[in-house]
């Protein structure tokens, strides 16, 4: 099948021939709440976003992936308007929120344990 509670298991290796797509979500509005069909998440925003994180337990394996993609031109994004994440549940590596910010283009990649939170990679 192909719907979003489709659950496909592998034992052994899978080779795939070919490209492998992801699914791509453009953020350019805040707040946004992280949705089970995310992957990479392309923030296209100049000014403070929010993004909240799912519960960690229900989503055990997940991987996602926050990229800035706003060209702040000659600089950096600015301390005063960060992309600020958040665990709806447990921690989110070791704490509550996560920043992004000063970054020129910076990106961070996450993962949830099902036990005790989101973890950055």
């Amino acid at each position: 099948g192909d719907t979003l509670d489709d659950t496909h298991q592998f034992t052994g290796s899978v080779h795939i021939t070919g490209g492998v797509y992801f699914n791509y979500y453009k953020l350019e509005t805040s707040p946004y709440t992280v949705q089970a069909t995310d992957y990479i998440i392309g923030v296209s925003s100049s000014g403070y976003v929010s993004i909240t994180l799912p519960n960690y337990a229900t989503n055990k394996g997940k991987f996602l992936i926050i990229k800035d993609e706003w060209d702040f031109g000659s600089g950096v994004r600015p301390s005063s308007a960060p992309i600020a994440l958040t665990a709806s549940t447990g921690k989110l590596d070791g704490n509550g929120t996560y920043e992004i910010s000063n970054g020129d283009f910076a990106a961070i990649s996450l993962y949830s344990d099902g036990v005790v939170g989101w973890f950055v990679v």
